[in-house]
């Protein structure tokens, strides 16, 4: 919607726009249906944080959670258009100096969960109410953990156990949504390093440690926030198994290719690589065989990837900046629509006959 100035949040500053959530869904052969949030209002992505909670087994429809991280309160939707009351959120938050992060999931055993990761503001970076920090001129890296807070939504309470140990300079939640729950759940810092959490058995698995500064990143936060999905993406194995992609937004540009780490629930402690280098993370989904696919965009234009090998399957130049990604789902062969700057295009990839096969297109 469109920014408006807001001045009597808490902490908030006069010249900062704020803006409020829509709930947006879209039903195969349906027209599109947007739902107004009006009560959901804030800095995009720092200071309001929505979380689709999509169906599990023990919650058959879609649902959505609304972090007001200025008010430190929150609220859980059922449907687009059903009412439910704020519930105010028991920690402390600093709005003109803290960054808040937060995660949203339903459990294996079915509870809706909030996680939510709270520490002070680095320089370059905005807090919730849109303030900036740049007074550090020489701010070193942040040491130490943030302390993630678990809030069981379903019963209004702080979840049980204690409190997740985050990174000092955690910028970045996601978790892992399956039918079942969730058991994995991302963490990235500020500096780069990028970790997955057991929530099942507390294990921890590094799947990149920390890159060196060299300079401050005046919107490297905020390009992580909200394109996570381009630079940070969770897909299954046919087997179940969870992947966890990975491309580094400071070692790529829509000019610039970079490796995709890929991580396998099954080899936690292994990462690999992507066969391809890519500027964004498009796409992944299911052949009629059963395997997975990715999708990337590279400099030249579109690339499909094997994901349980790594292989490069196809790929083709484009003329134009490569934004976006999707199969089409009725398609009987592999259709693609492909988002650029200049337009949409519709691609059918020309597969080898080993591919067609092995992908189950023959």
């Amino acid at each position: 919607m469109k920014p408006d100035v807001h001045s009597d949040l808490p902490g908030w500053s006069s010249s900062v726009p704020y803006s409020q959530a829509v709930w947006h869904r879209i039903a195969p052969g349906g027209p599109a249906e947007h739902t107004n949030l009006t009560w959901l209002e804030g800095m995009a992505h720092f200071g309001v944080q929505a979380h689709l909670l999509p169906p599990t087994s023990c919650h058959p429809h879609t649902r959505l959670l609304g972090l007001d991280a200025v008010r430190g309160r929150v609220r859980l939707l059922d449907a687009p258009h059903s009412t439910s009351e704020w519930t105010n959120l028991p920690w402390p938050v600093d709005p003109s100096n803290d960054w808040v992060c937060s995660a949203a999931f339903t459990t294996l055993a079915g509870t809706t969960v909030l996680l939510t990761g709270t520490r002070p503001i680095w320089r370059w970076e905005s807090s919730v109410a849109g303030r900036h920090d740049d007074s550090a001129k020489d701010e070193a890296p942040r040491t130490g953990v943030t302390e993630g807070r678990l809030w069981d939504v379903s019963a209004g309470t702080p979840g049980r156990g204690t409190p997740l140990e985050l990174f000092g300079d955690v910028c970045l939640l996601l978790p892992h949504h399956t039918k079942a729950g969730t058991r994995w759940v991302a963490q990235q810092g500020r500096e780069g390093t990028t970790e997955v959490i057991d929530l099942s058995t507390g294990s921890r698995y590094r799947v990149r440690p920390s890159r060196p500064v060299a300079e401050p990143r005046s919107n490297i936060g905020h390009r992580m926030i909200s394109e996570v999905d381009v630079f940070l993406r969770w897909t299954e194995l046919s087997d179940g198994g969870a992947v966890l992609l990975l491309l580094d937004p400071e070692a790529c540009d829509d000019a610039h290719a970079a490796p995709v780490t890929v991580w396998e629930s099954a080899a936690p402690d292994t990462p690999r690589q992507l066969g391809v280098p890519a500027c964004r993370l498009l796409w992944t989904g299911r052949v009629p065989a059963g395997d997975t696919l990715v999708a990337v965009s590279d400099e030249q234009g579109v690339a499909l990837c094997h994901l349980p090998s790594g292989e490069k399957v196809w790929s083709a130049p484009l003329p134009a900046l490569v934004t976006s990604l999707a199969a089409l789902p009725a398609s009987p062969v592999l259709d693609l629509a492909v988002g650029t700057q200049q337009g949409v295009v519709f691609l059918r990839p020309r597969l080898s006959r080993a591919w067609r096969e092995r992908l189950g297109y023959e």
